[in-house]
């Protein structure tokens, strides 16, 4: 058995201030694509940071981290924003059986 069984993968990121560092840069790359970017471009600045808090959010929740991410699954919070599969949203797993966060009908 490995060292880390057991250790949550928010843990082993390095917790709250590493996921929100990589969260910041990843936001700031993906704003600043040639092909991403339009997605960001009329967004106010108080709409990004919400947004970017609600990524850290959701990367915590996931990982195992004491973080509770209340926004909605990622099919729903990106629909009809015309993502092509290319740009990455083409094969998202649906949400886990019990998710408080899947919604229904979906």
């Amino acid at each position: 058995m490995s060292a880390q069984a057991g250790v949550t993968l928010y843990a082993r990121l390095g917790g709250f201030d590493a996921i929100a560092a990589v969260a910041d840069d990843l936001l700031h790359r993906l704003m600043s694509d040639s092909q991403l970017g339009r997605f960001w471009a009329q967004r106010g600045e108080d709409g990004i940071r919400r947004e970017k808090q609600s990524l850290i959010d959701f990367l915590c929740a996931d990982g195992g981290g004491h973080l509770y991410y209340t926004g909605r699954d990622m099919v729903t919070s990106h629909k009809g924003m015309g993502i092509t599969a290319k740009e990455g949203l083409g094969d998202l797993p649906a949400p886990r059986a019990g998710d408080p966060r899947q919604v229904s009908g979906s």
